[in-house]
């Protein structure tokens, strides 16, 4: 396995992460769009995090994914079966108080993912979706106890644009 932790990945002119045939990734207490403090703005053009071919990646916890010109994570393909993405703002600073969402989607299982478990994520405060899943997708996928929506407290509205979660 390979492990990617402790970074900050800031302003890069594509995305953040990519892990084009890279399985059993695991991606931990990373600041992806985000600077050293965990609040202000220094998003990745692209995606926080694109997993194009990575079964069995692990994103999370840990990590803070805002401020990114697409999407906070997409997970692509049925190559990228069994991805967990757990633990994680994405969309909302480091305290889980301040939106500064992913100009699209916050999580995003794209063309035939299946076996992936969306888990205890705050997530909120993204230009579209808090969740999408498209292509195919929207089976054999667990998306449970995640704030969406809500800043960490879930107690105040931090709504994303468009929906919470989105099965298309």
């Amino acid at each position: 396995a390979t492990f990617i932790t402790d970074n900050v990945i800031v302003d890069n002119g594509g995305n953040g992460i990519l892990l084009l045939a890279a399985a059993n990734t695991h991606v931990s207490d990373n600041m992806i769009g985000v600077d050293v403090t965990g609040g202000a703005d220094a998003g990745n053009a692209l995606n926080g995090v694109y997993i194009f071919t990575g079964s069995g990646t692990e994103i999370g916890p840990g990590n803070v994914i805002r401020g990114n010109g697409l999407s906070g994570v997409l997970v692509q393909n049925s190559q990228s079966d069994f991805t967990r993405v757990i633990g994680n703002h994405i969309g909302m600073d480091v305290t889980g108080f301040v939106p500064l969402g992913n100009d699209r989607d916050g999580v995003v299982l794209l063309n035939d993912v299946a076996f992936a478990v969306v888990a205890e994520n705050l997530i909120s405060g993204n230009g579209m979706s808090g969740v999408l899943l498209v292509g195919n997708s929207p089976y054999q996928n667990v998306i449970e106890k995640n704030l969406i929506g809500l800043d960490e407290s879930g107690q105040a509205a931090a709504g994303n644009g468009l929906h919470g979660i989105n099965l298309a």
